[in-house]
Protein backbone atom coordinates (compact mmCIF):
# COMPACT_ATOMS: atom_id res chain seq x y z
CA UNK A 1 0.00 0.00 0.00
CA UNK A 2 0.99 3.56 -0.91
CA UNK A 3 2.08 5.63 2.14
CA UNK A 4 1.24 9.07 2.31
CA UNK A 5 2.40 10.22 5.37
CA UNK A 6 5.39 8.99 8.39
CA UNK A 7 4.65 10.80 11.57
CA UNK A 8 7.48 10.65 14.26
CA UNK A 9 6.69 11.06 18.25
CA UNK A 10 9.50 11.55 20.13
CA UNK A 11 9.34 11.81 24.01
CA UNK A 12 11.01 14.92 25.56
CA UNK A 13 10.24 13.69 29.31
CA UNK A 14 10.68 10.67 31.62
CA UNK A 15 6.99 11.93 32.85
CA UNK A 16 4.39 10.06 31.49
CA UNK A 17 1.97 11.15 34.28
CA UNK A 18 -0.26 13.40 32.72
CA UNK A 19 -0.77 10.51 30.07
CA UNK A 20 0.29 9.77 26.80
CA UNK A 21 -1.96 12.52 25.09
CA UNK A 22 -0.11 15.21 26.50
CA UNK A 23 1.59 17.49 24.29
CA UNK A 24 4.13 18.69 26.80
CA UNK A 25 6.17 15.71 26.88
CA UNK A 26 5.91 14.78 23.14
CA UNK A 27 7.25 16.27 19.96
CA UNK A 28 5.65 15.45 16.92
CA UNK A 29 6.68 15.38 13.67
CA UNK A 30 4.99 14.93 10.12
CA UNK A 31 6.57 13.86 6.80
CA UNK A 32 4.80 13.94 3.57
CA UNK A 33 6.35 10.54 1.68
CA UNK A 34 6.91 11.95 -1.70
CA UNK A 35 9.92 14.12 -1.00
CA UNK A 36 10.10 13.13 2.93
CA UNK A 37 9.42 16.95 3.63
CA UNK A 38 8.39 17.98 6.81
CA UNK A 39 4.95 19.73 7.16
CA UNK A 40 6.19 22.50 9.54
CA UNK A 41 2.12 23.54 10.00
CA UNK A 42 1.55 19.88 11.32
CA UNK A 43 4.13 20.11 13.80
CA UNK A 44 3.47 19.09 16.91
CA UNK A 45 -0.11 18.05 15.86
CA UNK A 46 -1.22 14.37 16.23
CA UNK A 47 -2.16 13.02 12.59
CA UNK A 48 -5.71 12.08 13.73
CA UNK A 49 -6.54 15.30 14.90
CA UNK A 50 -4.72 17.31 11.67
CA UNK A 51 -8.63 17.11 9.57
CA UNK A 52 -10.11 18.26 11.95
CA UNK A 53 -8.08 21.57 11.81
CA UNK A 54 -9.06 22.60 8.38
CA UNK A 55 -5.90 23.67 7.15
CA UNK A 56 -7.10 23.32 3.74
CA UNK A 57 -9.22 26.13 3.97
CA UNK A 58 -6.11 28.45 3.65
CA UNK A 59 -4.89 27.53 0.35
CA UNK A 60 -5.64 31.75 -0.43
CA UNK A 61 -2.71 32.66 1.95
CA UNK A 62 1.00 32.10 2.49
CA UNK A 63 1.18 30.62 6.31
CA UNK A 64 3.29 30.49 8.85
CA UNK A 65 3.46 28.44 12.04
CA UNK A 66 3.68 30.23 14.94
CA UNK A 67 4.64 28.00 17.98
CA UNK A 68 3.79 28.84 21.52
CA UNK A 69 4.71 25.88 23.64
CA UNK A 70 2.26 26.58 26.86
CA UNK A 71 -0.53 26.14 24.67
CA UNK A 72 -0.52 23.24 23.07
CA UNK A 73 -3.73 22.28 21.52
CA UNK A 74 -4.07 25.83 20.23
CA UNK A 75 -2.60 26.45 16.71
CA UNK A 76 -1.79 29.89 15.15
CA UNK A 77 -1.12 30.49 12.09
CA UNK A 78 0.24 34.43 10.29
CA UNK A 79 -1.56 34.39 7.14
CA UNK A 80 -0.57 36.44 4.23
CA UNK A 81 -3.39 36.56 1.35
CA UNK A 82 -1.20 34.84 -1.87
CA UNK A 83 -3.20 38.02 -4.03
CA UNK A 84 -3.22 40.97 -1.85
CA UNK A 85 -0.03 41.29 0.50
CA UNK A 86 -1.62 44.01 2.23
CA UNK A 87 -4.34 41.44 3.86
CA UNK A 88 -2.37 39.96 7.03
CA UNK A 89 -4.18 38.07 9.57
CA UNK A 90 -3.92 35.24 12.19
CA UNK A 91 -5.87 32.41 12.21
CA UNK A 92 -6.31 30.41 15.62
CA UNK A 93 -7.29 27.00 15.40
CA UNK A 94 -8.24 24.73 18.29
CA UNK A 95 -9.23 21.14 19.00
CA UNK A 96 -11.57 21.91 22.17
CA UNK A 97 -11.23 18.36 24.30
CA UNK A 98 -13.76 17.51 26.71
CA UNK A 99 -16.20 14.86 27.90
CA UNK A 100 -19.19 14.04 25.89
CA UNK A 101 -22.34 16.10 26.81
CA UNK A 102 -24.86 13.94 27.51
CA UNK A 103 -27.58 16.72 28.31
CA UNK A 104 -28.42 19.83 27.49
CA UNK A 105 -27.11 21.92 30.64
CA UNK A 106 -23.70 19.34 30.18
CA UNK A 107 -23.54 21.32 26.90
CA UNK A 108 -24.16 24.52 27.68
CA UNK A 109 -21.68 24.61 30.18
CA UNK A 110 -19.23 23.25 27.57
CA UNK A 111 -20.11 25.83 24.92
CA UNK A 112 -19.33 28.64 27.61
CA UNK A 113 -15.86 29.86 27.29
CA UNK A 114 -13.43 27.51 29.00
CA UNK A 115 -9.85 27.14 30.08
CA UNK A 116 -9.09 25.86 26.33
CA UNK A 117 -11.21 28.60 24.83
CA UNK A 118 -9.38 31.50 27.10
CA UNK A 119 -6.27 29.89 26.15
CA UNK A 120 -6.76 30.73 22.38
CA UNK A 121 -7.61 34.02 23.35
CA UNK A 122 -4.22 34.26 25.10
CA UNK A 123 -2.52 32.69 22.17
CA UNK A 124 -3.66 35.24 20.41
CA UNK A 125 -3.27 38.11 22.29
CA UNK A 126 0.66 36.45 22.74
CA UNK A 127 1.06 36.51 18.73
CA UNK A 128 -0.39 40.01 18.57
CA UNK A 129 2.94 41.21 20.78
CA UNK A 130 5.28 39.37 19.38
CA UNK A 131 8.09 41.22 16.82
CA UNK A 132 8.79 38.24 14.64
CA UNK A 133 5.02 38.53 13.64
CA UNK A 134 3.69 41.01 10.96
CA UNK A 135 1.07 43.18 12.58
CA UNK A 136 -2.65 42.24 11.48
CA UNK A 137 -6.03 43.68 11.09
CA UNK A 138 -8.29 41.10 10.75
CA UNK A 139 -8.00 37.98 12.73
CA UNK A 140 -10.20 34.69 12.87
CA UNK A 141 -10.72 31.89 15.38
CA UNK A 142 -11.63 28.06 14.69
CA UNK A 143 -12.59 25.97 17.23
CA UNK A 144 -14.19 21.92 16.79
CA UNK A 145 -15.33 20.50 19.79
CA UNK A 146 -14.11 16.93 19.12
CA UNK A 147 -16.93 15.12 21.10
CA UNK A 148 -20.86 15.09 20.40
CA UNK A 149 -23.31 17.53 23.00
CA UNK A 150 -26.83 16.88 23.62
CA UNK A 151 -28.67 20.21 22.41
CA UNK A 152 -30.21 21.57 19.63
CA UNK A 153 -28.43 24.11 17.16
CA UNK A 154 -31.06 26.82 18.17
CA UNK A 155 -30.28 26.69 21.34
CA UNK A 156 -26.08 26.21 20.97
CA UNK A 157 -26.36 29.67 19.12
CA UNK A 158 -28.37 31.03 21.67
CA UNK A 159 -25.71 30.12 24.20
CA UNK A 160 -22.55 31.06 21.73
CA UNK A 161 -24.65 34.72 21.19
CA UNK A 162 -25.01 35.51 25.16
CA UNK A 163 -20.98 34.45 25.73
CA UNK A 164 -19.83 36.57 22.75
CA UNK A 165 -21.51 39.27 24.59
CA UNK A 166 -19.75 38.45 27.77
CA UNK A 167 -16.19 39.01 25.99
CA UNK A 168 -16.96 41.45 22.70
CA UNK A 169 -14.61 43.70 24.77
CA UNK A 170 -11.90 41.08 24.02
CA UNK A 171 -12.76 40.59 21.39
CA UNK A 172 -12.65 43.87 19.75
CA UNK A 173 -9.15 44.26 21.30
CA UNK A 174 -7.99 41.11 19.61
CA UNK A 175 -9.18 42.09 16.46
CA UNK A 176 -11.17 39.12 15.73
CA UNK A 177 -13.60 39.99 13.17
CA UNK A 178 -14.67 35.59 12.86
CA UNK A 179 -15.62 33.72 15.54
CA UNK A 180 -16.30 29.69 13.92
CA UNK A 181 -17.72 26.71 15.65
CA UNK A 182 -17.56 23.31 14.85
CA UNK A 183 -20.10 21.36 16.86
CA UNK A 184 -21.44 17.53 16.71
CA UNK A 185 -24.53 17.39 17.93
CA UNK A 186 -27.23 14.83 19.13
CA UNK A 187 -30.70 15.84 18.95
CA UNK A 188 -31.64 16.91 22.47
CA UNK A 189 -34.82 15.08 22.71
CA UNK A 190 -32.77 12.07 22.45
CA UNK A 191 -32.98 9.93 25.54
CA UNK A 192 -29.47 9.26 27.46
CA UNK A 193 -29.74 5.59 26.95
CA UNK A 194 -30.02 6.06 23.35
CA UNK A 195 -27.11 8.05 22.52
CA UNK A 196 -24.48 5.81 21.95
CA UNK A 197 -26.63 4.58 19.06
CA UNK A 198 -28.05 8.17 18.14
CA UNK A 199 -26.33 9.12 15.14
CA UNK A 200 -24.81 12.92 15.39
CA UNK A 201 -25.13 16.22 13.20
CA UNK A 202 -22.47 18.28 12.51
CA UNK A 203 -22.93 22.02 12.87
CA UNK A 204 -20.83 24.96 11.43
CA UNK A 205 -21.58 28.15 13.89
CA UNK A 206 -20.45 31.22 12.15
CA UNK A 207 -20.33 34.48 14.41
CA UNK A 208 -18.73 37.45 12.22
CA UNK A 209 -18.04 40.14 14.69
CA UNK A 210 -17.35 43.24 12.62
CA UNK A 211 -18.37 45.51 11.15
CA UNK A 212 -21.88 44.10 13.39
CA UNK A 213 -22.41 40.96 15.23
CA UNK A 214 -24.19 38.16 12.87
CA UNK A 215 -24.68 34.84 13.39
CA UNK A 216 -24.90 31.93 10.42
Amino acid sequence: ADVAEVSVLLPTSADTSAGDDNLNYVSIFNFESEHFEENKLLRHIFPPQASLLELHRLSNFNVERCWFPDAPQVHVYLAVAKNQKLDTRFFVRSIVLTQAAHSQPEAEATLQPTSQQLQALAALEQAMGDSRYQVTESNHIFMCYKEPLCISAERAVKVVRESLAIYSDTYNKLQVNELELVLRLWESAAPPEALATTPTKTVRIICRLAPSLVIE
